[in-house]
């Protein structure tokens, strides 16, 4: 299991090497001894936001791939179960990628 959890805001601060990313995160991200894993959906999450004009980068999704693979960062994928999990979470908010698989049993 990971042990932390990249959400979307965190990869694009890091790529953009954005200021408000702490010292503390990006000496986590960068820490060899340390299991990174990023969610599908926030890559998805990203490649929408690009679409629909509300986010630019200077990084087409197959090269924030490599640098996700050069970070030894596990890419989730979306279960069933995470799916089913998902139908059982209170409507906090409607931002439908700020949910995390991470917040019941594993498959």
């Amino acid at each position: 299991m990971p042990d932390f959890l990249i959400d979307t805001h965190t990869l694009l601060w890091f790529i953009e090497d954005d200021s408000r990313l702490s010292d503390r995160v990006k000496s986590i991200l960068t820490d060899d001894s340390i299991n990174l894993s990023v969610s599908v959906v926030s890559l998805w999450e990203i490649v929408i936001k690009i679409n629909i004009g509300k986010l630019k980068i200077g990084y087409t999704i197959k090269e924030i791939y490599q640098l996700l693979t050069q970070l030894n960062v596990e890419v989730l994928s979306i279960e069933q179960c995470d799916l089913d999990y998902y139908l059982t979470l209170p409507l906090h908010h409607r931002d439908p990628f700020d949910r995390s698989r991470f917040s019941h049993p594993q498959c």
